[in-house]
């Protein structure tokens, strides 16, 4: 009787709590290949978790200050807010449907901050992990894109990256590059991958078969990746990462290491050259589409530039009538498309645009408590916070919040999966000694060499 109750719900409890941080492992490293393996891995994961039981003590570590509590309701209201958003939208099958994607929003705060405290413990190993995932897409870019550009010709070997005669595009360039996710998102991750390693290597954090020389060469491998991948945004959002750290050093009035002071010269050095290799085409005709974009007519054929001014435009123009609860969940197009009437809107309409800018689709969506909600999931986790694992915290809501400005990150399971992951991770795992801040000179003795 005593075993009953004692010995099998410990070896259950074990068992259970490891396949937690298994399955956690195995999402972070699929984010990038952004497969449909995602929604199947949340579900078990949700399914682990209710069985493994022991959710108050969970969740009173890790909602242990008022700061973690507040993040916390506002993740689950943002998402509840898509569900009271379906009460009055029109189009419910499009509702319906931008909910299932956002439901991750829902379920893996929940699970994260009532996972057991080996979460907290080896978080660095599930950023590890997505290091990993992110190695192994890029690398899987490159072979398919290597296969794709060899021709069999008259019996011999042809290289050619150009997929037919008179092709400006590459197999080695934007999107016939980037075959898992888009580029942007694609160059998203990576930044984010290089903000992990930047922030490995600032602390000292090594593993046995990666080293500080290791990492560095993942960055490089990375921001090549990045400028091959060619989205102005993505090169951007990697400029500011490396910005913000510099930014972060002056501060705290760090001198460099030895690494950084050898690294970030020669990182600049080859991305400008990159740039003006690969990708300075892609900024030249910025201007013109931003011009184009302002004196538009129906005969005007915009960039992907001048379309997002234009759709910016029309989602302003339509707010303005739905200021308070917006138009509903699933009636953003819809509405943006039949009520506003802008020289070139038909433009984004023939190809189906979102409003490519996360705040104000949110707007439109679900109106002022929407927006507040979303801008107050930025704002809060950088209140009062401290510590060395803020620097990694500020790099991530950086990169996210950068690209919100120019896509609609939650209307894709990757981006919302992306979002809600780390954020959770960052916010609520915080007793990994690389978040404690005073602690962690200690503990990384433990962990380097």
């Amino acid at each position: 009787m005593v075993i009953s109750q004692w010995k099998v719900p410990e070896i259950k409890t074990v068992k259970l709590s490891h396949l937690n941080f298994f399955l956690a492992a195995l999402l972070a490293f699929f984010i990038p290949f952004s497969l449909h393996i995602l929604p199947f891995i949340i579900g078990l994961w949700t399914l682990v978790f209710l069985i493994s039981g022991n959710f108050r003590d969970n969740f009173n570590h890790h909602l242990s200050n008022r700061k973690q509590w507040t993040v916390f309701i506002l993740l689950e209201v943002f998402f509840l807010l898509h569900i009271v958003g379906m009460l009055y939208t029109t189009n419910t099958s499009e509702g319906w449907f931008d909910v299932q994607v956002k439901i991750s929003l829902f379920l893996l705060p929940v699970l994260i901050a009532g996972a057991d405290k080996q979460f907290d413990k080896n978080l660095k190993y599930l950023l590890l992990v997505f290091i990993l995932g992110l190695a192994a897409s890029a690398l899987a870019c490159y072979i398919l894109a290597l296969v794709h550009s060899l021709h069999f010709i008259d019996g011999s070997v042809v290289f050619n990256i150009r997929p037919f005669p008179g092709s400006t595009d590459s197999y080695f360039t934007y999107q016939l590059f980037s075959v898992f996710v888009l580029p942007t998102y694609f160059a998203t991750f990576l930044s984010f991958g290089i903000a992990i390693l930047i922030y490995f290597l600032y602390n000292k954090i090594t593993f046995r078969w990666l080293s500080g020389k290791g990492m560095i060469l993942l960055i490089f491998f990375f921001s090549i990746t990045i400028f091959l991948l060619s989205s102005r945004a993505g090169l951007i959002t990697w400029f500011l990462v490396f910005t913000v750290f510099l930014l972060y050093l002056r501060f705290r009035r760090k001198i460099f290491t030895q690494w950084f002071a050898i690294l970030y010269p020669v990182i600049l050095i080859v991305a400008l050259f990159a740039f003006s290799v690969i990708n300075g085409a892609r900024f030249q005709p910025v201007m013109h589409e931003i011009q184009d974009a302002e004196h538009v007519n129906d005969q005007t054929i915009l960039g992907s530039v001048g379309l997002r001014i234009v759709i910016w435009k029309a989602a302003v123009k339509a707010i303005r009538s739905h200021r308070i609860t917006g138009v509903g969940t699933g009636d953003v197009r819809e509405t943006l498309y039949r009520e506003t009437k802008i020289p070139g809107l038909d433009q984004a309409k023939m190809k189906n645009l979102n409003v490519h800018n996360q705040f104000l689709e949110t707007y439109l969506a679900l109106g002022l408590p929407g927006l507040l909600v979303l801008i107050g999931i930025f704002i809060i986790p950088a209140l009062n916070n401290h510590g060395n694992g803020f620097l990694l915290l500020v790099l991530f809501l950086i990169i996210v919040l950068f690209n919100f400005i120019f896509e609609c990150m939650f209307d894709r399971l990757s981006g919302v999966v992306f979002f809600s992951f780390f954020y959770s991770l960052l916010i609520f795992a915080r007793d990994d000694p690389a978040f404690v801040g005073n602690r962690m000179e200690k503990d990384n003795q433990k962990i380097v060499r």
